[in-house]
């Protein structure tokens, strides 16, 4: 069990060759043992894991020097695909003495200060890595963000280097997480504005597919809320960060991947240790929908789940409003399908939220114009 950024619990099983180890099973993800679609008071109380699993032990990699770029070049690696992206992404280096920095959250990897440049005074986020072991990850980090550009997914600025650490700066976005906002009911949180969201977060994990790379931890704590005033109306946009557990997406089934994420957003295929790929994005998304549709946090003991750790859609169905959106609450359960293939595909998400979003756009509308008529004829 590991903890990110943010101080949440994930876990990650390494074993050689990249395949699970075979000592995790379906009983350490339940700490109260089996459970049942019958009734919630069957379901298992939670699927964190319950003990360590057998992790192979790997070296640790070597110090990084001030410049990592002359590390990677003393090593061979100058003329490599790879180096040259990552030469790429490590080009805009700053100091640590370049920034005035406000600490803003802290994990077990890394902590995270709002910073701003001394000369130009832009604002940016700084990611600062604190296991010298874990620079390999950020380093992967830092060169997949360096290549993704698109509205929904968090932009990347450059590196701080500091004591033989690589650190990531990124854009700063002033609305914290998307759970922070599902929590917080003093905010009003309209359909429209619901769906907006949900459509922002599907934009950016086609374009984040379409660059053949796959989140494995898309949660609500990883989707943060950016506020805009667009036309004197304030807008609420998602932006998709911390690509940290980011991969190739696999086309053969015998490459087999690491058991990686947040277990309350984890697919089932993961969960069982079968083979997976991109379409378990899709499930967790189909976790994040919920948890927006019923305002509800996603651990199990409030979003009611089933033994196979799929959602119990009857349970589900008794927390939402009455006038939740039926295609709204159909696709949070078409994504949450226990069979991957039975999932639908971010691109076809898109056209269905798209069409949900113009007919609440429509009925809005409608209603305001209803209600300024009535005022008049008043």
């Amino acid at each position: 069990m590991t903890r990110d950024a943010s101080g949440d619990d994930k876990w990650q099983v390494t074993s050689r060759d990249d395949q699970p180890s075979d000592e995790v099973t379906k009983d350490k993800m339940r700490k109260g043992g089996g459970g049942s679609c019958e009734g919630r008071g069957t379901r298992p109380v939670s699927w964190c894991i319950g003990g360590p699993p057998a992790v192979a032990l790997v070296p640790p990699p070597p110090l990084v020097p001030e410049d990592p770029r002359a590390d990677l070049a003393r090593r061979g690696l100058a003329r490599s695909t790879s180096y040259q992206a990552l030469h790429s992404a490590l080009a805009r280096l700053y100091r640590i003495d370049d920034f005035h920095m406000d600490r803003i959250g802290s994990g077990f990897f890394s902590e995270v200060f709002k910073v701003r440049h001394r000369v130009t005074g832009d604002i940016m986020v700084l990611k600062m890595n604190k296991l010298m072991s874990n620079r390999h990850n950020m380093l992967r980090e830092v060169e997949l963000m360096n290549r993704l550009h698109h509205p929904n997914i968090l932009r990347y600025y450059g590196v701080c280097v500091n004591e033989g650490q690589v650190h990531a700066l990124t854009e700063y976005i002033n609305g914290g997480s998307l759970d922070s906002l599902i929590g917080n009911r003093a905010v009003g949180l309209p359909w429209a504005t619901r769906v907006s969201l949900a459509l922002d977060i599907a934009h950016g994990m086609a374009y984040l597919h379409s660059q053949g790379v796959f989140h494995r931890d898309l949660t609500s704590k990883n989707v943060l809320i950016k506020h805009t005033q667009e036309g004197g109306e304030h807008k609420l946009t998602a932006v998709i960060a911390d690509f940290g557990l980011a991969a190739p997406i696999p086309h053969e089934k015998c490459m087999r991947l690491r058991q990686v994420g947040s277990p309350y957003w984890m697919a089932p295929e993961v969960i069982r240790g079968d083979w997976y790929d991109h379409r378990v994005d899709v499930f967790s998304f189909g976790i994040i929908v919920c948890e927006m549709i019923a305002r509800c946090e996603a651990d199990p003991d409030i979003l009611p789940r089933t033994h196979n750790f799929g959602v119990h859609y009857l349970d589900f169905y008794q927390m939402c409003q009455q006038d939740c959106p039926a295609l709204f609450l159909q696709l949070a359960f078409m994504c949450c399908q226990i069979d991957p293939a039975s999932r639908p595909s971010f691109e076809e998400l898109k056209a269905k939220l798209e069409y949900l979003l113009a007919q609440l756009t429509s009925q809005s509308a409608c209603c305001t114009a209803r209600k300024l008529k009535g005022c008049l004829l008043g």
